[in-house]
C-alpha cells in the first residue's frame, strides 16, 4: 500500500494462492475453417478497501503479455460493502494497460475481473498477466473555500445545488453544507451537484446555511469555478442565492 500526493495506491501480484478466486471455463466451442476451439478463463480478485476515507476510484493499470490471437479483458465493480458486491453489475471492457479511468466506481470497496481467451491450435498460448493497480482519492488536506452564512428565515428540509466550472478529470470537487457558521468538517454534509438533498442529517440545522467548496487532486492541475448556486427549499418557503465565486485554483492535496 503506497500513500502518495493524496492517492491511495493498492498493488497486487498475481503470485500468491490468496490473490483471488480463478474460474477456468472451456467457453464456447468456436469452429472456424481451420478448427479452432477458444477457451477462457476468468480471475476476480480479493475486494479492494478504499477505507472510509475514500472519495473516489480513478485509474486502474495493469503489466501484462498478450499473445496474437489471444485477448485480455478488465472489469470493476464497487460496492458499500462486500457482501453486496455479488449482486453489482460489472463495469468495461477495459483493455489500456497504460492507464484506465474508473472515476465512475464510487463505494468503499473495489473488485477487479479479467476475463483471458486463447484459441487453441497446436497448443495454448495464454495472455500474461504481471500484476495489476487501482488508485483513488482520499480525505486529507486540501483546497478549501467558505461562502458567508446565509440568514434563510425559515427552517429548510430540501436544497438543490449547481455550478459552472473547469474540473479536470484528476480532480474531484466537493459541495458540502453545514447550518452554523463553521470550518470544521463535522458540521457539515456533503451535497451532489444537480441532486435533490435532504437536510435531515445537518448537525445544528436551524435557520442558516454555509456552504464549504473543496477540492482534491494533483497540484500541478488547476481547477476553476465560475460560480454556484442554491436552491433551498423548506416549511413552503423557498430560497434561490447564486454566489458568483471567479475562483482559481490548484487542487492541493
Amino acid at each position: 500500500m503506497i500513500r502518495d500526493r493524496g492517492k491511495l495506491v493498492l498493488n497486487t501480484t498475481l503470485d500468491g494462492e490468496n490473490a483471488g478466486a480463478f474460474y477456468y471455463s472451456t467457453g464456447v466451442a468456436v469452429f472456424d475453417a481451420q478448427r479452432r476451439l477458444q477457451v477462457v478463463g476468468i480471475y476476480d480478485s480479493l475486494p479492494v478497501d478504499g477505507s472510509s476515507a475514500l472519495l473516489g476510484w480513478h485509474q486502474l493499470h495493469w503489466s501484462a503479455t498478450v499473445p496474437e490471437n489471444t485477448k485480455l479483458y478488465f472489469y470493476v465493480r464497487s460496492a458499500p460493502t462486500i457482501n453486496s458486491l455479488q449482486n453489482t453489475s460489472w463495469t468495461g471492457p477495459f483493455l489500456n494497460q497504460a492507464g484506465e479511468s474508473i472515476v465512475s466506481q464510487t463505494s468503499r470497496y473495489l473488485q477487479v475481473r479479467m476475463a483471458l481467451s486463447a484459441n487453441i491450435w497446436d497448443g495454448i498460448v495464454t495472455p500474461t498477466i504481471q500484476d495489476f493497480s487501482v488508485d483513488c482519492f482520499q480525505k486529507g488536506e486540501r483546497d478549501k473555500f467558505y461562502t458567508k452564512t446565509f440568514s434563510l428565515g425559515f427552517m429548510p428540509k430540501y436544497a438543490v445545488l449547481t455550478y459552472n466550472g473547469t474540473i479536470s478529470p484528476d480532480t474531484i470537487l466537493q459541495f458540502a453544507i453545514a447550518g452554523v457558521e463553521s470550518t470544521s468538517d463535522a458540521d457539515y454534509i456533503v451535497v451532489k451537484p444537480n441532486t435533490l438533498q435532504s437536510l435531515e442529517d445537518l448537525p445544528n440545522l436551524g435557520g442558516n446555511l454555509k456552504i464549504m467548496l473543496s477540492g482534491i487532486g494533483p497540484a500541478n492541475i488547476p481547477f476553476v469555478v465560475d460560480d454556484f448556486g442554491l436552491i433551498v427549499a423548506g416549511d413552503g418557503q423557498t430560497y434561490i442565492n447564486a454566489e458568483l465565486t471567479s475562483s482559481s485554483s490548484s487542487s492541493s492535496p
